[in-house]
Protein backbone atom coordinates (compact mmCIF):
# COMPACT_ATOMS: atom_id res chain seq x y z
CA UNK A 1 0.00 0.00 0.00
CA UNK A 2 1.23 3.27 -0.66
CA UNK A 3 0.04 6.85 0.32
CA UNK A 4 0.57 10.10 -1.56
CA UNK A 5 2.44 12.73 0.16
CA UNK A 6 -1.16 14.30 0.42
CA UNK A 7 -2.45 11.23 2.15
CA UNK A 8 0.48 10.96 4.54
CA UNK A 9 -0.15 14.71 5.72
CA UNK A 10 -4.01 13.89 6.60
CA UNK A 11 -2.90 10.90 7.94
CA UNK A 12 -0.13 12.71 10.69
CA UNK A 13 -2.62 15.84 10.66
CA UNK A 14 -5.57 13.18 12.20
CA UNK A 15 -3.23 11.61 14.76
CA UNK A 16 -2.13 15.06 15.91
CA UNK A 17 -5.95 16.19 16.66
CA UNK A 18 -6.67 12.89 17.94
CA UNK A 19 -3.87 12.99 20.28
CA UNK A 20 -4.28 16.42 21.41
CA UNK A 21 -8.12 15.58 22.17
CA UNK A 22 -6.49 12.56 24.82
CA UNK A 23 -4.35 15.57 26.07
CA UNK A 24 -7.99 17.68 26.60
CA UNK A 25 -9.16 14.88 28.59
CA UNK A 26 -6.42 13.97 30.61
CA UNK A 27 -6.30 17.93 31.65
CA UNK A 28 -9.86 17.88 32.22
CA UNK A 29 -9.44 14.79 34.72
CA UNK A 30 -6.58 15.89 36.63
CA UNK A 31 -6.63 19.42 36.64
CA UNK A 32 -10.35 20.65 37.02
CA UNK A 33 -9.90 23.73 38.83
CA UNK A 34 -7.04 24.78 36.25
CA UNK A 35 -8.89 24.00 33.15
CA UNK A 36 -12.54 24.70 33.80
CA UNK A 37 -12.45 27.95 33.34
CA UNK A 38 -10.61 27.41 29.69
CA UNK A 39 -12.51 26.64 26.37
CA UNK A 40 -12.25 23.83 24.44
CA UNK A 41 -11.22 25.21 21.90
CA UNK A 42 -8.63 27.86 23.84
CA UNK A 43 -6.96 24.67 25.43
CA UNK A 44 -6.71 23.02 22.36
CA UNK A 45 -5.31 26.18 21.31
CA UNK A 46 -2.89 26.06 24.64
CA UNK A 47 -1.84 22.63 24.12
CA UNK A 48 -1.02 23.09 20.26
CA UNK A 49 1.70 25.41 21.78
CA UNK A 50 2.84 23.08 24.58
CA UNK A 51 3.09 20.46 22.19
CA UNK A 52 5.42 22.40 19.91
CA UNK A 53 7.15 23.45 22.54
CA UNK A 54 8.22 20.08 23.96
CA UNK A 55 8.96 18.96 20.46
CA UNK A 56 11.74 21.60 20.34
CA UNK A 57 13.17 19.46 23.05
CA UNK A 58 12.74 16.42 21.40
CA UNK A 59 9.44 15.00 23.33
CA UNK A 60 8.06 12.84 20.80
CA UNK A 61 5.44 10.33 23.34
CA UNK A 62 2.26 11.28 23.93
CA UNK A 63 2.46 10.90 27.68
CA UNK A 64 5.08 12.90 28.12
CA UNK A 65 2.95 15.57 25.97
CA UNK A 66 0.23 15.24 28.22
CA UNK A 67 2.59 15.58 31.32
CA UNK A 68 4.45 18.46 30.21
CA UNK A 69 0.92 20.41 29.08
CA UNK A 70 0.17 19.20 32.82
CA UNK A 71 2.74 21.21 34.11
CA UNK A 72 2.47 24.05 32.21
CA UNK A 73 -1.60 24.57 32.52
CA UNK A 74 -0.48 23.99 36.99
CA UNK A 75 1.90 26.50 36.92
CA UNK A 76 0.46 29.24 34.64
CA UNK A 77 2.76 28.33 31.72
CA UNK A 78 5.49 28.94 33.90
CA UNK A 79 6.99 25.69 33.86
CA UNK A 80 8.76 25.55 30.57
CA UNK A 81 9.75 29.05 31.39
CA UNK A 82 11.98 28.03 34.31
CA UNK A 83 16.04 28.27 33.63
CA UNK A 84 16.68 24.54 35.38
CA UNK A 85 14.46 22.58 33.08
CA UNK A 86 15.33 24.60 30.14
CA UNK A 87 19.11 23.76 31.00
CA UNK A 88 17.84 19.98 31.46
CA UNK A 89 15.78 19.93 28.55
CA UNK A 90 18.17 21.21 26.64
CA UNK A 91 20.95 19.08 27.56
CA UNK A 92 21.91 16.18 25.57
CA UNK A 93 25.06 14.80 27.16
CA UNK A 94 22.50 13.52 29.59
CA UNK A 95 21.48 9.52 29.19
CA UNK A 96 17.68 10.30 29.53
CA UNK A 97 15.69 10.57 26.29
CA UNK A 98 13.27 13.51 26.53
CA UNK A 99 10.41 11.72 27.16
CA UNK A 100 12.24 10.23 30.12
CA UNK A 101 13.23 13.98 31.33
CA UNK A 102 9.79 14.88 31.39
CA UNK A 103 8.60 11.48 33.07
CA UNK A 104 11.08 12.62 35.76
CA UNK A 105 10.18 16.24 36.37
CA UNK A 106 6.19 14.61 36.83
CA UNK A 107 7.73 12.00 39.04
CA UNK A 108 9.64 14.87 41.50
CA UNK A 109 6.73 17.27 41.58
CA UNK A 110 4.78 14.45 43.03
CA UNK A 111 6.76 13.47 45.52
CA UNK A 112 7.11 17.25 45.95
CA UNK A 113 3.66 17.91 46.68
CA UNK A 114 1.48 14.73 46.55
CA UNK A 115 -0.74 13.52 44.30
CA UNK A 116 -3.72 15.19 44.85
CA UNK A 117 -5.31 12.77 47.00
Amino acid sequence: MRFTPEQMEGIIQGRLAYSRRQIIKYLREVAPDHTRPISDKDLLSRIGFYMEEASQYGVSQERAYGQWALMQITSNDKFGAIKGVRRIMSDTSMRETPDEKVDKFADRIVDLYGDGS
